[in-house]
């Protein structure tokens, strides 16, 4: 058990500092700050309000950039997978460990990322609550999306792996309203399995965060649906991982 905590600790820590050294991650960074300076800018030929503009284009960018990066390490696109692949290869532990513990240093340095920019955002706005909870929200976004990139990652190629789980990502914000049980025959059904396999991304969309009502309560449904939700996938995909490797003969 030391043995395979220590294991998993190692993996994790490296595959956190890469992705934190990693250019995308720095540019991730910088990628908040200059889209308020942006925003600031574009402040006298907006027709609406300045703040709102610069609200607008802080959390547009920390979306974006937390979506490519997730999506792009956690598919193995980039990052040339980080190390668990060759790991996996010499087979000194349990191939599931290294996925796990690949998961676990990327949701790390994401979470880095996501508090960077949430403190940018924070500082524009006077350290708003309204700003601490939109950026819990966003982290839980991307403790999902990349739950589905590891989850293909273990599945198939990294290019293959990055479009599914884009396709995956976008269909998610729509899953909510797909057709209810009103009507009859199979569409209901189909529009039913949808709801539970697709990821409901518009339940931890930023957007819900309205000013002067931020509560704890607000917080614990979308946060014990992601838990739930990333814990389901990642337990789905490392049983499947390790079955694909048997029968791959390795």
């Amino acid at each position: 058990m030391i043995r395979t905590l220590g294991v998993f600790r190692a993996v994790a820590g490296v595959t956190c500092r890469g992705f934190m050294l990693d250019g995308a991650f720095l540019a991730g960074v910088a990628g908040v700050p200059a889209a308020l300076a942006a925003a600031a800018l574009l402040a006298p030929a907006s027709l609406g309000s300045g703040a709102r503009l610069a609200e607008d284009f802080g959390w547009g960018a920390a979306g974006l950039f937390a979506w490519l990066l997730a999506v792009g390490h956690g598919s193995g696109l980039y990052g040339r997978g980080g190390v668990v692949l060759p790991a996996v290869l010499a087979r000194p532990v349990a191939p599931a460990l290294l996925l796990g513990a690949r998961y676990a240093g990327l949701l790390a340095g994401l979470a880095v990322y996501v508090g960077a920019g949430t403190l940018s955002m924070a500082l524009r706005f006077g350290g708003s609550a309204e700003s601490f909870a939109a950026g819990w929200l966003l982290l839980l976004r991307v403790m999902v999306v990349l739950a589905l990139a590891i989850a293909f990652f273990a599945l198939t190629r990294p290019p293959l792996a990055a479009l599914l789980t884009a396709a995956a990502a976008a269909a998610g914000w729509f899953s909510g309203r797909l057709p209810g049980l009103e009507t009859a025959g199979p569409i209901p059904m189909l529009a039913e399995a949808g709801r539970w396999i697709l990821p409901d991304l518009a339940r931890l969309d930023t957007a819900r965060i309205e000013s002067g009502r931020v509560g704890f309560d607000a917080l614990v449904g979308p946060t014990v649906y992601a838990l739930l939700y990333s814990g389901g996938i990642l337990a789905a995909a490392l049983a499947v991982f390790g079955v694909l490797l048997r029968r791959s003969g390795r």
